[in-house]
């Protein structure tokens, strides 16, 4: 018997659906060649292709799939609100499950398939586990990488097709260009992310040299994204390392860069402009500091 998206009174444990034990053993033969998904993911997986499935047939599409990994993913911001992180957890890897199995060999596949991966290392992070952060988060880089690499392919398979355009009179639309360049886009911005959360881990690590060779790498993703967040951010983070490396010059000049960029982006009356504002202030009032 299934119910719908509830929580058990006598538990704190989060259901999107109640299997009856017969229904679990009898799932569990066809879950036998994915040793890879645990009983329980498994069931998460089924659930959410529950919710977007056929009732007639009982099917469901790629556009179903996405629509139930969306669906997934906020029911595991909401988790992850209520403190149930490991839930959370649980259900965005049912997401990266369901991902993989409609993921294409493209560039916006993989950058899919990347978001979900860093969404599960930042959960890990937030619950202490910092090898399981650092190991989804490789994972993630891995994923980048290769979508950066046939953005580049593309941009210059694009380019040999313009040229051959030009000479037919054929040109491209518009939209196309736009698409390519978003996607190219996104995927910098993200990797550009990725490299922050790994020298915030690698400074909590001690490890502050490793630290700052991935801020400064965040640079060469700057170059193709435009995103304001992801320069305040890594200002902000280089900013902080050069402060507990002693450079309290380069650090006034960080952190007032990272200040400058959130007040920019978010306006004054937010936590991350208080932040770099403080961190600022305390920087410029330390004695160490060359007045």
């Amino acid at each position: 018997t299934r119910t719908s998206l509830k929580g058990d009174q006598d538990s704190d444990v989060p259901m999107i659906m109640v299997k009856s034990a017969t229904e679990s053993e009898a799932g569990s033969s066809s879950r036998s060649d994915r040793p890879d998904v645990t009983a329980s993911e498994m069931s998460i997986i089924d659930d959410l292709r529950s919710v977007t499935s056929d009732k007639s047939t009982q099917s469901i599409d790629e556009a179903g799939t996405e629509t139930a990994i969306l669906f997934g993913i906020r029911l595991a911001k909401l988790l992850t609100m209520l403190k149930k992180n490991e839930h959370a957890v649980a259900i965005l890897k049912a997401c990266l499950t369901l991902q993989q199995s409609v993921m294409s060999s493209s560039a916006a596949g993989l950058e899919q398939v990347s978001q979900l991966l860093i969404r599960i290392g930042r959960l890990y992070s937030t619950m202490g586990d910092e090898q399981a952060s650092w190991d989804y988060y490789t994972r993630a880089e891995e994923n980048l990488r290769l979508a950066m690499a046939l953005c580049d392919s593309e941009r210059q398979s694009e380019s040999e097709l313009d040229a051959e355009a030009e000479a037919s009179s054929k040109k491209e639309t518009p939209g196309e260009t736009e698409q390519a360049a978003s996607l190219t886009e996104r995927v910098a911005t993200n990797y550009g992310r990725l490299l922050v959360r790994f020298g915030e881990l690698a400074f909590r690590r001690g490890q502050v040299e490793e630290a700052r060779r991935y801020f400064e790498r965040v640079r060469f993703c700057r170059r193709s994204s435009g995103s304001v967040t992801l320069r305040a951010a890594a200002a902000h983070k280089f900013g902080q390392l050069s402060k507990t490396m002693g450079n309290y010059d380069q650090a006034a000049r960080l952190l007032d860069k990272a200040f400058k960029l959130y007040h920019r982006w978010y306006g004054l009356n937010h936590p991350l402009v208080a932040d770099a504002l403080l961190e600022l202030g305390q920087v410029l009032a330390d004695p160490a500091h060359p007045k």
